[in-house]
């Protein structure tokens, strides 16, 4: 015997999921880019305007938000559907 301790067997990885990974890497981009532009958009107009124009502002934010996802929302649903409606 050489003294030296055996060797650990290989450690077999789990299979990994892409797609639910690329989903969650999504999900967390959007969110922190979301809080990059309220937090830190919004503080920096309420620094150099005040604190109705900040408001003002994060209104017309929300509402572009509301309004674009919504667009973005249907796309992707008329898509679905168009995609869905060929596999017939």
């Amino acid at each position: 015997m050489t003294g030296k301790p055996p060797a650990d067997p290989p450690q077999v990885q789990p299979p990994t999921n892409t797609r639910e990974l690329r989903r969650r890497t999504d999900r967390n981009l959007t969110i922190g880019g979301l809080i990059i532009l309220f937090v830190v958009g919004g503080g920096l107009i309420w620094w150099l305007y005040g604190l109705e124009q900040a408001l003002m502002a994060e209104l017309c934010m929300g509402g572009l938000l509301v309004l674009f996802g919504g667009a973005y929302w249907l796309i992707v649903k008329l898509l679905k559907a168009v995609s869905d409606s060929g596999d017939e």
